[in-house]
């Protein structure tokens, strides 16, 4: 996962920038004329404002924590101890003496539906953050 978000973290950056200049200025002048500290307004006008983004950027960072595979095969080659999904898969389509094409193409439909899960999930958790 550290891998993963280092590597999109200014991707990320300029998303969370984008989000932060359409948040409206006068939100922020209201909520100081309310009286309203930092930690307050921070609360109040920017984590609203900017919480789709968060939503997305969660999504984009676990979806590629699913399906990395360069990194660890880098790091540690097929004979490392640390597997991810995708590295089971390459192991089963690819290796000829222990592999099955079957079992890669099974692995690789449970790793579609995993991640159309959680986009589901997301997306269902984001329109309830939106409602409240």
């Amino acid at each position: 996962m550290i891998i993963t978000l280092w590597q999109g973290l200014p991707y990320y950056m300029i998303l969370y920038l984008s989000a932060l200049a359409n948040v409206d200025k006068s939100l922020y002048e209201a909520a100081e004329i309310d009286g309203a500290g930092p930690i307050r307004r921070f609360v109040t006008v920017t984590v609203p404002g900017v919480k789709v983004m968060m939503f997305l950027v969660a999504t984009l960072t676990t979806i590629g924590c699913l399906k990395i595979f360069t990194e660890v095969y880098l790091l540690g080659g097929s004979a490392s101890p640390t597997k991810t999904l995708t590295m089971y898969i390459r192991d089963r389509i690819v290796d000829p003496t222990f592999g099955s094409l079957g079992q890669g193409d099974a692995a690789s439909v449970c790793l579609f539906l995993i991640t159309f899960g959680f986009i589901i999930a997301s997306q269902s958790l984001q329109r309830k953050a939106e409602d409240s």
